[in-house]
């Protein structure tokens, strides 16, 4: 996916967990007159008192899933619920606004993400609209009405909307944040912040209490991993912020943070020079990531047997039966650790490793 950014911060991609794209904070500045000279000032009279009212204030939606305050940005909201819906690439597409040049593969990579977590047939709704006033288009947080949440708006744009739709799947629970820009005399999608909201069917509380209950057990590894999910599936991309993550963030930074974590799995892990350990979200629960230097390309065959013996490693460890099981990705010299290399990995479950017979 092309990296784009959201006021010159870069957008993350955490596994399968969250998705990305935003207008460049520079391409709004270039139509930054423009947006300026229409700022939609009937519609944001009709929302906050006065025209320089900092603030996020919630927008009503009708059970059906529309708004009342505004008819053409409400079947603006209807286009993106639909094209959600039938998880349509061609629908979508012109949504996006011009400058952030989104392409169909971009958005049909987007979609199959969406259908592997959710499975279709899912619900797509409205769980929050904000209406973002900046007055002067700058992209300071805002403190909306509802939950605690701030909100960062899109710089540039003096008057625009944060849309946060939820996704009803089979199994998993997910929000979309979506920012909505006014240019070229129409609505435009200026952001798109995917993330999932339950992970094996539990929300962020569930693997927090999971979180402290390894602890009290004497498993600080274990509780690092589901603190770290429970954290992850808070995570708004830099768009929202849920307070609830700055007090689960202090209770993993103080297990063990993320510097501690990778230097307690490689004292585990002595063999093996681990450029990056994390952790990870995989079917049933948590994993964890390494990502092991090599010097040379290895073959399947060995990657296999390497990972297979630094699996029975970690579970000599009593904590390994609060986790799922670990991924092995290998990295090149030239390559960074904190992103996966070209030689990829793989992922090995604890309760699939027999144990071997004693000659």
């Amino acid at each position: 996916m092309v990296p784009v950014l959201r006021n010159s911060l870069p957008c993350k991609l955490l596994f399968t967990l969250s998705l990305c794209m935003a207008l460049n904070s520079a391409d709004a500045a270039n139509e930054k007159k423009a947006t300026f000279d229409s700022p939609k000032e009937t519609l944001r009279k009709a929302i906050f008192e006065k025209s320089d009212q900092i603030g996020c204030k919630t927008v009503s939606t009708t059970p059906q899933g529309g708004i009342k305050v505004d008819e053409e940005l409400n079947g603006f909201i209807k286009l993106i619920l639909d094209s959600l819906k039938t998880s349509s690439p061609e629908k979508m597409r012109p949504l996006f606004h011009k400058r952030m040049d989104v392409s169909k593969e971009q958005i049909n990579t987007t979609f199959n993400r969406l259908n592997t977590i959710y499975r279709t047939p899912y619900e797509i709704s409205i769980h929050s609209l904000w209406a973002l006033n900046t007055v002067d288009g700058t992209p300071n947080g805002l403190s909306c009405e509802d939950g605690n949440i701030t909100a960062y708006p899109l710089y540039g744009y003096p008057l625009q909307f944060g849309l946060w739709v939820q996704v009803m799947g089979q199994l998993e629970l997910g929000r979309i944040y979506i920012s909505l820009v006014p240019s070229d005399g129409r609505w435009n999608i200026g952001s798109f912040h995917s993330q999932q909201w339950t992970h094996d069917s539990k929300d962020f509380a569930t693997w927090y209490e999971e979180g402290v209950k390894n602890a009290r057990m004497g498993y600080p590894e274990a509780a690092f991993v589901k603190y770290d999910i429970a954290s992850k599936l808070l995570n708004g991309g830099g768009f929202i912020d849920l307070p609830m993550q700055d007090n689960i963030n202090d209770f993993r930074d103080k297990t063990f943070t993320k510097e501690a974590w990778q230097k307690r799995i490689q004292s585990i892990l002595r063999d093996w020079d681990i450029g990056y350990s994390a952790s990870m979200l995989v079917a049933g629960g948590g994993g964890i990531l390494v990502r092991l230097k090599t010097k040379v390309e290895i073959s399947l065959v060995d990657m296999q047997a390497d990972c297979e013996k630094l699996a029975r490693t970690l579970i000599k460890e009593p904590f390994h039966n609060y986790l799922q099981g670990v991924r092995c990705s290998y990295v090149l010299p030239r390559e960074d650790p904190t992103k996966e290399g070209l030689l990829g990995g793989m992922f090995l479950k604890f309760s699939d490793l027999k144990p071997k017979q004693e000659d």
